[in-house]
């Protein structure tokens, strides 16, 4: 390689650094966070670049697209539910672009703000809509975390379409859908609280009411113990007495002389007027 063409190298590569210099800054940066979108002639180029320093030609730009979380706060919404109750509120959106989507979500849809205005404002109102249509004023009062979710997936469904009909796969993640608000009519609402109370009243009732019959049942239970108890005693009483009954008459029949010597020790010393005078006993005695 001669030393001319070093020399003629040199002053082209010194020459273009000038141009890049004069016409536009050759360096960039893009920030953490950010995935950066390359614009040549108002044209973007193919491919996100990701977070750090590079070098672009004069005549390109490089804009950097926000790819980590942001929040869509307090947007006022409004839908009727399926028995045509009125939600009144508002609801904060989290959201991500995808960073390897960056370059066609900013070619297609243009910049963040462009995208909640275009994409993931008119999709809330929709799939919110969507979504209420399928509960009652009172369900959706006491399920708000499920419809929440229900929300968050119609949402991520909606923006999912958005870009299939631009054929383009997924550019946005629908990380969550808060209703921070959710208000009824001054009716509906009472009507609410006044069944809330009576469901109160209730289940103080119906917790009375166990509380009552698990005594009376404990009450019984100890009633029908002691009965059975005192029926056992009376048993076994008449048992022994029936047994003591049983022993005296055998010892009778085993010895005689013991029945007149218990009817003589019973006798009051009155004599039978029709006896002739005779004792009591001396039948039963006779010969013993």
């Amino acid at each position: 390689m001669s030393t001319r063409f070093m020399i003629n190298a040199g002053i082209w590569a010194a020459f273009t650094l000038i141009l890049m210099m004069m016409f536009g800054q050759p360096f960039y940066m893009v920030d953490n966070g950010y995935a950066g979108v390359e614009t040549c002639w108002g044209k973007v180029q193919k491919g996100a670049i990701s977070a750090g320093p590079g070098v672009k030609l004069p005549w390109c730009e490089i804009t950097q697209v926000q790819v980590q979380t942001r929040t869509l706060k307090d947007v006022k919404i409004n839908a009727p539910t399926i028995d045509l109750q009125e939600l009144n509120g508002e609801a904060t959106v989290q959201y991500a672009i995808l960073s390897s989507a960056a370059d066609e979500a900013y070619g297609v849809l243009g910049a963040e703000a462009d995208i909640e205005e275009n994409i993931i404002l008119p999709g809330l109102h929709e799939s919110t809509k969507v979504v209420t249509a399928q509960y009652t004023g009172t369900k959706l009062f006491y399920a708000r975390d499920v419809a929440q979710l229900d929300m968050s997936k119609a949402l991520q469904e909606w923006v999912d379409n958005s870009a299939k009909a631009r054929k383009l796969n997924r550019l946005i993640v629908i990380q969550s859908v808060v209703l921070t608000k959710a208000n009824f009519t001054n009716t509906f609402e009472t009507a609410l609280q006044n069944k809330a109370i009576r469901d109160q009243v209730l289940q103080r009732a119906g917790a009375k009411r166990d509380t009552q019959l698990e005594d009376a049942k404990a009450k019984a239970l100890i009633v029908t113990r002691n009965a059975d108890a005192d029926a056992a005693n009376i048993r076994l009483n008449a048992e022994a007495e029936a047994q003591g009954m049983k022993n005296q008459a055998e010892q009778l029949l085993k010895n005689p002389q013991l029945l007149c010597y218990q009817a003589r020790s019973k006798w009051k010393g009155t004599l039978s007027e029709i006896g002739h005078g005779a004792t009591p006993f001396d039948e039963l005695c006779r010969g013993k």
